[in-house]
């Protein structure tokens, strides 16, 4: 899945958990980081980014960031784990961890009493969670590209729809030229490639348009009674959802 189809799909959940809020609450999110991972990359500074902008500043407090598989690290490299740890508190996590009361961290140590502490650190407090992305995409109806996260992907999305559009602008003209037939069928496999590219870039765009807000409040009308809105959506998204993010060794669990 593309960043903005992954979007799409956490939008969708939250939108839905946001109208059904006296029905499904929402405690908090946990974003989970695998401690034996190298530092993090370019590719994932920009998902963290679009990550925070989801979650908006009012919602800060209520992120747990959490560092798991410190089981797999042997007294050798129990310390690089530590750095690794210290590293994402004082660069990658600050904004979010300093900001007035804001998120805070923990270990997951691969134990039952772990996870445990871990859920209840959200689940003590019965404030409503509500996130930046609700509001906006629910109480200001805006299509996802207008939100502060999808305004994240809506430059990439155009940046690599125009650029892939030009290649295959240059890769025809010079087809039209070739008189060799080696390199005529290795210009139309480019071609091809691009133009799957561009229509992935499009379909980007088209999900970036959406108003998943508008979407959702419409779904759930249609559906009934209230009863049957809660038992689709908890089919949909269980009582816990879990959502992979394209990032290596990172996830976000929403509760």
């Amino acid at each position: 899945m593309s960043d903005a189809e992954v979007l799409g799909e956490i939008a969708s959940v939250l939108s839905t958990q946001y109208l059904l809020e006296k029905q499904l609450r929402l405690r908090g999110i946990l974003y989970l980081r695998d401690i034996t991972e190298p530092r993090m990359t370019g590719s994932d500074i920009t998902t963290f980014d679009l990550f925070s902008k989801l979650v908006g500043k009012k919602a800060f407090p209520y992120v747990v960031f959490v560092t798991t598989k410190w089981g797999l690290l042997d007294k050798r490299h129990q310390a690089v784990g530590d750095e690794r740890e210290m590293e994402l508190k004082e660069d990658f996590w600050k904004e979010m961890i300093m900001e007035g009361k804001g998120s805070y961290v923990t270990r997951f140590m691969d134990t039952k009493d772990s996870a445990e502490g871990i859920i209840s650190q959200l689940v003590g407090d019965d404030s409503p969670v509500i996130l930046k992305i609700q509001h906006e995409l629910i109480d200001e109806d805006l299509e996802l590209g207008n939100t502060s996260a999808g305004a994240v992907l809506v430059g990439m999305v155009e940046d690599r729809l125009g650029a892939t559009t030009r290649k295959i602008g240059r890769c025809r003209d010079r087809l039209e030229n070739e008189t060799n037939t080696t390199k005529q069928a290795s210009t139309l496999l480019e071609i091809r490639k691009e133009e799957k590219v561009r229509k992935q870039a499009q379909a980007d765009r088209a999900q970036l348009k959406r108003k998943v807000g508008s979407d959702m409040k419409s779904k759930i009308k249609n559906m009934g009674t209230w009863q049957e809105t809660l038992r689709t959506a908890c089919s949909v998204l269980g009582v816990v959802i879990s959502i992979v993010l394209p990032v290596t060794g990172t996830s976000c669990t929403i509760m």
